[in-house]
């Protein structure tokens, strides 16, 4: 199964606050010029990368030196704040390779009816035919409960969905799935017939971050209405999107439309 992921040619990279923030709440510029290098790789190889980005509350709370807060509204602040500082921090890291972007900020109800997700798709259809890499945050400024996704993984996921992507490749500070979380033992391959896969999965959350492991779960049921196969990865491993692509025996490969195992 790892041998087909090289022939994914619409890959949607989700990347989690505990990867895109340092400890300090401060942008990862290292680590993201270094997925841009590995991006423009892949597009050198005919491949169409769009990215689900968090970090703007994160960001948000770093200018305003707070971790997180119980007022809402003031969370709602952060991510205002956060989602331009955010923007500014993958452009300068763009610009820096002469890639261009563009920002989309989506919530669940943008997703609610066809016509509302053919207009999404046509953007992004016509983004990536001009070689511009989407980069997708949920709003969390104007979101409600109602409308919103609890978790960019799930944003992600319907991304995936909508564009018929080959490939989710959801990038946190875990190696993957693990079968025993205190000996770090992953679980290479997920398929629909694996129905205790609930037995390994904590909800645990990193301190950034919104989501745990059930919303990477949930994402990858998304992604499997459309055949589209998800790998959870740990961000800070070197060349992490490279070794996905070529097959490496690396994260928790996800394909729910498998019932031959």
């Amino acid at each position: 199964m790892r041998n087909q992921l090289n022939k994914a040619k619409r890959i949607i990279i989700k990347l989690g606050t505990s990867t895109i923030l340092k400890e300090n709440g401060i942008f990862n510029y290292e680590l993201i010029n270094g997925f841009i290098k590995e991006i423009i790789k892949l597009k050198a190889q005919g491949k169409e990368i769009v990215i689900v980005s968090s970090g703007a509350v994160g960001l948000g709370n770093n200018h305003l030196t707070w971790q997180k807060s119980e007022d809402k509204l003031l969370n709602k602040c952060s991510a205002s704040i956060g989602q331009s500082k955010l923007m500014y921090s993958y452009q300068n890291s763009f610009d820096k390779f002469n890639l261009s972007i563009a920002q989309l900020l989506l919530t669940n109800k943008n997703f609610k009816t066809n016509r509302r997700k053919k207009r999404i798709k046509n953007v992004l259809e016509k983004l990536l035919e001009i070689g511009i890499i989407p980069i997708i945050n949920e709003n969390d400024s104007i979101t409600e409960s109602e409308t919103s996704f609890g978790d960019n993984d799930i944003l992600a996921g319907h991304i995936s969905n909508i564009t018929k992507a080959n490939l989710l490749i959801i990038l946190s500070n875990v190696d993957g799935i693990y079968r025993n979380y205190i000996k770090k033992d992953v679980i290479n391959y997920i398929s629909k017939t694996d129905s205790t896969i609930k037995n390994y999965v904590t909800s645990n959350r990193s301190s950034f971050g919104k989501g745990g492991m059930m919303s990477k779960i949930h994402a990858a049921k998304i992604c499997s209405q459309t055949n589209t196969m998800t790998v959870i990865a740990n961000g800070q491993e070197k060349n992490i999107l490279l070794k996905i692509i070529n097959g490496k025996n690396i994260g928790t490969l996800i394909n729910l439309e498998d019932s031959s195992k």
